[in-house]
């Protein structure tokens, strides 16, 4: 959490009050100082699985550090809630799957950089642009696949559409 907080601080990107983030911090912190002063009263289970979030949204956004427009992406991250067990839409929610998929292929080898449509992927001698899309609702499928295949065409001959479904799934 520290980390995180500390990555928006050197980029000179505000955590505003009421910002997820800035809750966030301050209820790790809270979970942190309960546990080493054994308050157990305060280090309870919702605290602490509200805390557990932070090692996923850390994951995906502290290799940020590296990427030149990192604060477009900071920012991004403040505009909205990024609570990740409630039902909302959300552009921070937007940004943070492309950033979590952006990190999840690099960790696992594939060189993939932030750049339209969402990122884009080396493959041998081709180019692979990726657009990211989170399903907030089976009303819109076809207007998001169509928006994502838009995107990919504007920009790349070969793309590929990821989809997070993680808000169309039971709670």
């Amino acid at each position: 959490a520290k980390a995180v907080e500390q990555l928006f601080i050197d980029n000179n990107v505000p955590l505003p009050p009421g910002c997820y983030f800035a809750d966030l911090v301050a209820d790790v912190t809270k979970l942190s100082d309960a546990w080493l002063m054994n308050d157990l009263d305060t280090a309870n289970a919702q605290l602490l699985f509200r805390a557990s979030a932070i090692d996923r949204i850390a994951d995906a956004v502290l290799p940020l550090a590296t990427v030149p427009n990192r604060n477009k992406y900071l920012t991004a991250l403040t505009s909205g809630s990024l609570d990740l067990l409630q039902r909302e839409q959300s552009m921070a929610k937007d940004i943070f799957w492309e950033l979590e998929l952006w990190s999840t292929l690099n960790r696992r080898g594939i060189t993939a950089t932030l750049h339209e449509p969402d990122l884009v992927v080396h493959f041998e001698d081709a180019t692979v642009g990726i657009a990211c899309k989170k399903l907030y609702s089976e009303n819109n499928v076809a207007k998001v696949l169509s928006q994502g295949v838009s995107q990919i065409e504007a920009t790349h001959k070969f793309g590929l559409l990821a989809l997070n479904l993680d808000d169309l799934l039971p709670g």
